[in-house]
């Protein structure tokens, strides 16, 4: 067994005791449920086209851009299903639909599906979702269904939801469940425009804010300085560093991707310096990217959390509050706000939402407008920048490029360009032609720009 498979297999064993032991918390935050699809999607689908199957994504054009709930634990019930399905799959598609169920006050219940093509025996799918921790063989653990299934039953229900199997003989299974979210949109922008005010116990505590893309840097120290913390900027990993070496922070915010040196090294030095209390400094990573993997490598390289960007006002001080102990233990929020749908879905989705962007940045619609300008002024030629770098043999900058809309899309919540960008980093990571994504990245930028410029600015406070 590899090692990764019996890392994953230890969590998920960890997991499931730990929720039939009723010791398991939920941790809800607001989460973008497109980005949730959006990352899993892009990993199933390289894996389905090893094996020559087709994944067929159905997304509902209603599904919110904004819900309340615990992503982790549905990121995780719909990877295994997804894992579940290209295992029985030899032949043919695997299915994924999301769509809503029904709507009430405060809130919705989503429907999801995921459908295999293997023997369609509902009866073996159910009994899968009906075993427990104590019912688990050493065969079942170690098979792609047993511990996974018994697994995503398990966090449904703790999820307040409820999972079940339905199976045609010959054609293959469907698994299918429903759970409950808040709808952080039904809380309303006042509730945006007042989380500074949620978080009352910050008083001037020194905060080091390591991010080297100027929208970024902008959003995040608006956001720090009206909350009451004092706000120090390094560029990059090693100015990072440095400023900690001769400086006392109270806590430093570390973007993971960065020049010079990368907030994962920088949090590795830090935590080597000779200064006392470097070990019980705490350093939270902020980064876009959010599978469990970058999550266990913040932790490796000693960070203390992983906050997931583009952040909202009340994660980033959530996050912050818990490791200055001004707030409550497991309530920290890791959930990025930004994502699109899948590139078929795309059309259905407004190119820049300029309500989602004002709640990102604070409720600060001038801060908002100021960055919708930027944009339009430093980014228009981005995707020409892109080509250029590739066609230099320069992979590894047009990556950077890439990445950099990718933040920069996120904090103005313009979702389709965000999930383009995000789809041509992955590709220019691995050795993927990203030709036909390069071209869906410029058509999303050159539709984001037509739109500010037929609709103008941001609204008004």
């Amino acid at each position: 067994m590899d090692t990764e498979k019996h890392h994953i297999i230890v969590d998920e064993i960890l997991e499931l005791a730990s929720i039939s032991a009723g010791k398991a918390r939920t941790e809800l935050a607001p989460f973008s449920p497109q980005q949730v699809i959006e990352n899993l999607l892009l990993r199933h689908h390289l894996q389905a086209e090893r094996k020559g199957l087709e994944l067929r994504a159905q997304l509902a054009p209603e599904l919110p851009n904004l819900l309340i709930g615990d992503a982790k634990r549905l990121s995780r019930i719909l990877d295994n299903l997804l894992k579940n399905a290209l295992a029985l799959t030899r032949h043919g598609y695997i299915g994924f639909s999301a769509a809503v169920h029904q709507r009430y006050r405060g809130g919705v219940s989503l429907a999801f599906a995921v459908q295999d093509c293997g023997s369609g025996e509902p009866a073996e799918g159910e009994a899968q979702l009906a075993l427990d921790l104590g019912a688990l063989d050493a065969e079942a653990i170690n098979s792609s269904p047993g511990l996974g299934l018994a697994l995503c039953k398990a966090l449904v229900t703790l999820l307040g939801g409820e999972i079940w199997c339905d199976g045609v003989p010959g054609l293959g299974n469907t698994f299918t469940f429903r759970l409950p979210f808040g709808d952080a949109a039904a809380a309303g922008s006042e509730a945006a425009k007042g989380a500074a005010r949620r978080h009352p116990g910050f008083n001037g505590e020194r905060v080091l804010l390591a991010e080297d893309n100027p929208f970024n840097q902008q959003v995040a120290c608006a956001l720090l300085e009206r909350s009451g913390l004092s706000v120090t900027l390094a560029q990059n990993g090693a100015e990072a560093v440095e400023l900690v070496a001769r400086c006392d922070f109270d806590l430093v915010l570390m973007d993971v991707q960065m020049p010079v040196m990368d907030g994962l090294a920088a949090a590795r030095e830090i935590r080597q310096l000779s200064k006392p209390g470097m070990a019980e400094l705490p350093i939270l990573a902020v980064s876009a990217n959010a599978m469990e993997h970058d999550v266990r490598a913040s932790l490796v390289a000693g960070m203390n959390d992983h906050l997931c960007k583009p952040f909202t006002p009340d994660s980033l001080y959530g996050c912050i509050a818990q490791w200055l102990g001004k707030g409550a233990p497991g309530t920290v929020a890791r959930s990025a706000v930004a994502g699109a749908g899948t590139a078929a879905f795309a059309q259905v989705v407004i190119p820049v939402d300029f309500e989602a962007g004002v709640r990102l940045t604070g409720g600060n619609a001038e801060l908002y407008r100021d960055l919708l300008a930027r944009f339009r002024q430093e980014y228009g030629a981005r995707g020409e920048e892109v080509r250029r770098e590739l066609a230099l043999g320069n992979r590894q900058e047009a990556t950077r490029l890439a990445h950099s809309v990718k933040g920069v899309a996120g904090v103005l919540a313009a979702f389709p360009l965000h999930g383009a960008a995000l789809r041509l980093e992955s590709a220019l990571k691995g050795d993927d032609d990203a030709e036909l994504l390069l071209e869906d990245f410029q058509a999303e930028l050159s539709r984001a720009l037509a739109y500010l410029r037929e609709h103008g600015d941001a609204p008004r406070e």
